[in-house]
């Protein structure tokens, strides 16, 4: 029939019509999977939009529900803080108190004025660290009674020691404040100056010593221009006195000038005694002068004529001339003695090369020292020895010293003088080989009039050479001292300073 439905025909194998149509419902399949899985994920989205707005609203309470919790929490825990703050504060004023109060009654106590008698009355307490430290105060407070008292009582004794000191003391003694007031005056003070210790405590001293002729005149030797050591004609019981004065500060511990010691020491006796001293020998040595003279030519001819003598007759005259050379040596010590002010010796210093200058002073000496069989040797140093000297009065020194070594030295032996330039002192040395000097001559041999033992070569001379020597070379500003030589002998070294070296270039 026309109207009836052919069948398909593809023009294809079987087999690939069959993978065709395999083919074909795998496409089918597939769209009819991607359309349920396109319904299923809108309806998932959907399911998704529902659980999202759940949460949001869920998520809002718990959100409002954490907010109150967390009030809650602050409010308990700013509640909790406060209650800890009161409570610490009232704890730490209960410890303030007592602690404040303790230290409060200990400071009072401290603070009082008390004795050293007064013991330290602390209160006690509960706590056992303010039980410590009030009893080490209490100890503390006894040691410190205990010292002070002995220092109270040193204070005394050595104030009573300086009392009994000031009073026992010949001369007088005033002692002056800073601010010019008399602090101490002792009884022979009081005497001078016509005033009692009770009067004079604390006064000034201006007006203490305007009041008497001793005291003006104290003050004019103050404050006009003085010299230590310088005389004052005073007054004292009713007879003229010399006094010397004397003034020594006394330094505070700043430096400061804190006060002012005075001493007048009575010389009246002793100047008296210097000048019959000085008239004595000036009388004796113008009365051995002439008589000297005549023995002495009366010796020489006696010699000259020695050939017609026997011998027992040239002994006795080698006796007389020995005993004449003795005696001229002792008139010679008081003729420089007579000329020589030790006291005051008035020098004319020039810079000597003393190394070079001693050349000239041994020359008369090494012509003794040959007739007696003696060596003199000169020992110089490196450097000319410059010194400021007198030439005049310091050779005295050099003659003094070897005439000594050369008088003590036997036959054979040696006498040394040596000179060393030290660059701020120069050095002289007298040395010799004799029998020394015995130790209680060696403490005094410097005092006047002290006379050696005889030694059965040279019998011993009046001792005033070594206390010329010494005075003048203190006039230089030197020192001069004694020294045992080994094995024996003597020595003397004198110390004279410097003069100062020329400068290279100052005669440019």
């Amino acid at each position: 029939m026309e109207g009836a439905i052919r069948p398909f025909k593809t023009g294809l194998p079987p087999l690939r019509r069959r993978v065709f149509l395999a083919y074909i419902l795998i496409v089918v399949v597939y769209a009819a999977a991607l359309g349920a899985f396109v319904s299923n994920s809108a309806s998932f989205d959907a399911g998704l939009d529902r659980l999202a707005a759940s949460g949001r609203a869920d998520a809002r309470a718990l959100a409002a529900r954490e907010r109150a919790e967390a009030r809650h929490r602050v409010l308990a825990l700013t509640g909790f803080a406060a209650a800890t703050l009161l409570l610490t504060l009232l704890i730490a004023q209960r410890l303030a108190r007592g602690l404040s109060l303790p230290l409060i009654r200990i400071a009072k106590e401290l603070s009082r004025p008390r004795g050293l008698d007064d013991p330290l009355e602390l209160p006690e307490s509960d706590s056992r660290e303010f039980e410590v430290l009030r009893l080490r105060l209490v100890e503390w407070w006894d040691q410190s009674r205990r010292i002070q008292r002995l220092n109270v009582d040193e204070v005394l004794a050595q104030r009573n020691k300086l009392s009994a000191v000031f009073a026992s003391v010949e001369d007088a003694v005033l002692l002056i404040d800073g601010e010019g007031r008399v602090s101490q005056l002792n009884p022979r003070g009081c005497v001078l100056l016509g005033v009692s210790p009770e009067s004079a405590g604390r006064a000034r001293f201006d007006e203490v010593a305007a009041a008497t002729a001793n005291g003006r005149a104290l003050l004019g030797w103050l404050k006009g221009p003085r010299g230590e050591g310088a005389a004052l004609e005073m007054d004292l019981d009713g007879r003229r006195r010399l006094f010397v004065a004397r003034e020594r500060p006394i330094e505070a511990q700043d430096g400061m000038a804190a006060s002012r010691l005075l001493l007048l020491q009575d010389v009246t006796e002793r100047r008296q005694r210097e000048r019959l001293e000085e008239e004595f020998i000036g009388v004796l040595s113008h009365e051995l002068k002439t008589p000297l003279q005549s023995l002495g030519m009366a010796m020489e001819l006696l010699d000259r004529r020695r050939s017609g003598m026997d011998e027992g007759q040239g002994a006795l005259l080698d006796t007389m001339l020995d005993d004449l050379r003795r005696i001229r040596s002792v008139a010679n010590d008081f003729v420089q003695v007579s000329r020589l002010n030790v006291r005051g010796i008035r020098l004319n210093l020039e810079g000597v090369p003393l190394a070079g200058r001693l050349e000239e002073w041994l020359r008369p000496f090494r012509l003794q020292a040959a007739e007696r069989g003696v060596r003199l040797e000169y020992q110089r140093g490196p450097g000319p020895g410059l010194c400021r000297l007198d030439p005049v009065k310091f050779p005295w020194v050099v003659s003094n010293l070897l005439s000594n070594a050369l008088r003590v030295s036997a036959p054979g032996q040696a006498v040394r003088v040596k000179v060393d330039d030290q660059t701020l002192y120069v050095e002289l040395r007298v040395e010799d080989e004799g029998p020394g000097i015995p130790p209680d001559v060696e403490r005094r041999m410097f005092e006047p009039y002290v006379q050696g033992p005889a030694d059965g070569r040279s019998p011993g001379l009046l001792g005033l050479g070594l206390t010329i020597a010494r005075e003048v070379v203190e006039a230089h500003e030197g020192a001069i001292e004694y020294y045992r030589c080994h094995p024996r002998g003597s020595g003397f070294r004198v110390l004279l300073p410097s003069a100062p070296r020329p400068r290279l270039g100052a005669e440019s």
